[in-house]
């Protein structure tokens, strides 16, 4: 069946889409940008080439530019899986991650079992061609209902992927379909509580060995710090200065790390779990009671809060440590904004000001009182 086909086919053909149930939260799959064990070949090219911008000509696993944009005669050569590789090679581990399942996302959905052939269909057509794929396949994502932002996260990986092919000129022209909008509102923005968050601590110091000293110096940094799931994930020992008392982090969508003082709980829980003669990851998986060296997987962090919560009743999650411990912030601040935006890292201070209105229920104050002009004693029977 043809791409044309597919599309007219799309929302009854559920065979071919993939299984979304964990997409909100948790690891990504492991994708390693092999794509070849997708589903069926795409049979037919879809009659759109007589609208074919820039000279892109795709055959095989190979895709040539002809530089033909006003008659430029320079041609440029590329591998498909080179393309793509190349591609996600320029991304922080974490949006690699996101990026290259994202796109094997797309590609399953529209039955490419290739590289070469996700990169025939967004470059070897029309411009009209590339958008009207995207605007099918975001439909589809929302059919699905999923999250805003795991919705934008993979329509954003199409986008970039073009806009990386236009940069190297192999198309002049960039996808103009819009992502999910932003979220108007955050869910919860206070997580567990600071009560909720002391009894995550209580149930971890319960535990025994090399297990209880590493969830204690985790929940310190997601406490102490509001450190984010992805920036946990990525410590070295290296990045702790226990002279200085200061850690470097890599933060979202950072290209350089940042240093950030440790308060002293989470210095001497840093000290009490690394010991003196460790280097490489910070946090590593125990087996039979003992180290083993591997760096902690994004699920394998998830699961450790995840699991700490359900020992103590709780519903909890590494972003609502993160949540609480913002929201904490601005309660010992009496709400300075711009001392928990430097404290949150958040590049807009709006977004922390989100969190403020959400901690004092500003809106409900202002329900109450316009409720209170109309009280059901003075509204006749």
């Amino acid at each position: 069946m043809s791409v044309a086909g597919r599309l007219h086919n799309a929302e009854t053909d559920l065979s071919r889409v993939p299984n979304d149930a964990n997409s909100q939260r948790g690891p990504v799959e492991k994708n390693d940008g092999d794509q070849n064990n997708t589903v069926a070949h795409v049979g037919a090219e879809t009659g759109m080439d007589s609208n074919r911008l820039g000279g892109t000509s795709i055959n095989n696993d190979s895709i040539q530019a002809s530089g033909a944009y006003k008659g430029g005669a320079k041609v440029l050569s590329y591998e498909t899986a080179e393309l793509i590789e190349s591609f996600l090679n320029k991304l922080n581990p974490l949006t690699r991650r996101n990026y290259s399942s994202s796109i094997a996302q797309f590609g399953k959905f529209f039955g490419l079992s290739s590289p070469s052939e996700i990169a025939h269909e967004l470059f070897g057509h029309s411009l009209g061609h590339a958008n009207y794929l995207v605007l099918e396949y975001a439909s589809h994502l929302k059919t699905k209902k999923l999250a805003a932002g795991t919705i934008r996260i993979r329509i954003q990986a199409i986008k970039s992927f073009v806009r990386f092919a236009n940069v190297i000129g192999l198309v002049p022209w960039q996808i103009a379909v819009q992502a999910a909008p932003p979220s108007q509102a955050f869910r919860d923005t206070r997580g567990p509580g600071t009560e909720g968050v002391r009894k995550l601590f209580e149930v971890a110091a319960k535990d025994e060995g090399p297990i209880r000293l590493r969830n204690i110096a985790m929940l310190r940094l997601m406490w102490d710090l509001g450190l984010r799931r992805c920036e946990i994930h990525r410590l070295d020992v290296e990045d702790v200065n226990f002279d200085e008392g200061s850690i470097w982090i890599l933060g979202k969508m950072r290209t350089e790390k940042e240093r950030l003082t440790l308060p002293w709980e989470s210095l001497k829980a840093l000290k009490e779990y690394v010991g003196d003669s460790r280097s490489g990851p910070l946090f590593i998986s125990v087996n039979g009671g003992k180290f083993c060296g591997k760096r902690v997987s994004l699920g394998y962090i998830y699961d450790i809060v995840r699991n700490l919560g359900k020992r103590c009743g709780l519903n909890a999650w590494p972003h609502g440590i993160r949540h609480a411990a913002i929201t904490e912030g601005l309660d010992k601040t009496n709400g300075n904004n711009r001392s928990v935006q430097r404290f949150a890292r958040h590049k807009n201070v709006n977004i922390t000001m989100i969190y403020d209105d959400n901690r004092q229920d500003l809106a409900g104050d202002v329900a109450r009182l316009v409720s209170s002009s109309i009280s059901s004693a003075t509204v006749a029977a």
